[in-house]
């Protein structure tokens, strides 16, 4: 979904574009430095603007948090304080919003880092964490690549938080002055 919603952006913009597929980090790094014109997928922030300019929000993304009915029961919560009895996996590097970052240290949460979401469905599936938070998209995409995860977790109804996501088109691209046309 998120190819082919770049895909006709700037095809509205008429422009062409070539996709390159990179690890998030490198992405956001390649635009600040200027190699890569830009990234898409992208959250906005006051770092982030230092070195690109934003397209309009043009997709918003749950991140739920995800549990194995068969390891721990069923699993809903209602405010911060009800996830403090679990070990919440996140991967590392990403945030998910203010509000879980406050109740982090306010609550507090047990959390244990991950380096991938595979990796966090794995110790999930092993028992070794109750929860782990991922956004929609990337949990169906690890689902697709991982056909043994079918079936295997549930998500709380209620979202962790909601990614705002923007192409972030670096200050340094010849194409930076194109990002009103992406907002048409």
């Amino acid at each position: 979904l998120a190819i082919d919603l770049m895909i006709e952006l700037f095809r509205r913009a008429e422009t062409d574009i070539h996709m390159v597929a990179l690890p998030f980090k490198r992405c956001l790094h390649s635009t600040k430095t200027g190699e890569l014109d830009g990234c898409f997928m992208t959250i906005k922030n006051a770092e982030r603007e230092t070195y690109a300019e934003f397209s309009d929000e043009y997709l918003a993304i749950p991140t739920y948090a995800y549990y194995s009915p068969e390891a721990s029961g069923e699993f809903e919560w209602d405010s911060w304080e009800d996830l403090a009895p679990y070990t919440i996996g996140v991967q590392r590097g990403f945030r998910y919003g203010p509000g879980f970052t406050n109740a982090v240290e306010q609550v507090p949460l047990k959390i244990e880092e991950v380096s991938d979401v595979d990796m966090g469905i794995d110790m999930v599936l092993a028992g070794r964490i109750d929860l782990i938070l991922i956004n929609e998209f990337r949990f169906e995409y690890a689902v697709r690549l991982h056909p043994e995860y079918q079936g295997k977790l549930e998500r709380a109804q209620k979202p962790v938080g909601t990614g705002h996501v923007h192409i972030a088109i670096s200050k340094q691209s010849p194409h930076v002055d194109m990002v009103p046309q992406l907002n048409e």
